[in-house]
């Protein structure tokens, strides 16, 4: 019986706390970032006409603006993802305000 009650524990758990699939292996285009209310909206000039975001499995984060990286999840949740680690790749945006959101956004 003691064994039932554990598998059984798991399954719960595991369903539980498992994330949305949908959340990974596909590209998601942001729409705005949010920091201490104040939301900031990507430019749509000649340099980025989106900004993506993939998740490739439960661990990686990958972004683009101008430049592309990647990083380490360390905490996801229904709103939020908290990265522990980040780099990327040194190639740039030129207009001023594609380099402010970028600024904001990395």
């Amino acid at each position: 019986m003691k064994k039932i009650t554990l598998v059984f524990s798991v399954l719960i758990c595991s369903l539980t706390f498992a994330q949305d699939p949908q959340l990974f292996d596909i590209f998601w285009y942001l729409e705005y970032v949010k920091i201490i209310e104040v939301a900031t909206y990507p430019p749509s000039n000649a340099e980025i006409s989106n900004v993506l975001i993939a998740f490739d499995n439960s661990t990686t984060l990958f972004l683009n603006v101008c430049r592309e990286g990647a990083g380490i999840i360390e905490e996801i949740n229904d709103t939020t993802y908290t990265i522990e680690e980040y780099v990327f790749l040194i190639t740039g945006c030129g207009i001023p305000e594609t380099l402010a959101f970028e600024e904001i956004y990395f």
